[in-house]
């Protein structure tokens, strides 16, 4: 069976981190990035072979990613790669731009001229990154969302964007 990669991934790192947690971060990144594009079979044996650990790191890392809906492992048939559901996107934005909305009040009634200054900033560079690396946009859109919701006096909002 070829590589679902297009060029061969690096091994892992030896370090005290969880081989699997360092693993599904790397299969993460690959799945949003588009690298593993969505129905891309992922096997067990050629993953552990491609990042140089054993099935276990590789079969908890698929676990992991599947709890996230990013990997659908299907018995007897193999582990693939989800596809974005349209509804669950929709979903997710109604929930995040009623968050925002409610967040952006709470700012109005007391502006904060740095944090206008570092979220005018972030929009720029946000403007500046269209047609350019996918991953730098989705890291720059991530940071303002991110910051807009850690600005309020409450902290429960960012720690939903972490999930």
């Amino acid at each position: 069976m070829a590589t679902p990669f297009r060029t061969r991934p690096e091994p892992l790192p030896q370090t005290r981190v969880n081989a699997a947690s360092q693993l599904a971060d790397r299969l993460r990144a690959a799945i949003m990035d588009n690298v593993l594009p969505p129905d891309t079979r992922l096997s067990e044996v050629e993953t552990a072979q491609q990042y140089g650990v054993s099935r276990q790191p590789v079969r908890e890392a698929f676990i992991a990613l599947a709890a996230q809906g990013l990997l659908d492992v299907r018995a007897q048939r193999g582990t693939f790669v989800t596809r974005i559901s349209l509804a669950a996107v929709m979903d997710a934005r109604f929930v995040r731009e009623a968050i925002e909305a409610d967040i952006v009040k709470l700012l109005a009634a007391d502006p904060d001229p740095a944090l206008i200054a570092d979220l005018d900033g972030q929009l720029t560079r946000q403007m500046d990154l269209i047609g350019g690396s996918a991953r730098d946009f989705i890291d720059a859109d991530e940071l303002f969302h991110r910051t807009l919701a850690e600005a309020p006096a409450r902290p429960a909002p960012g720690a939903l964007w972490s999930r």
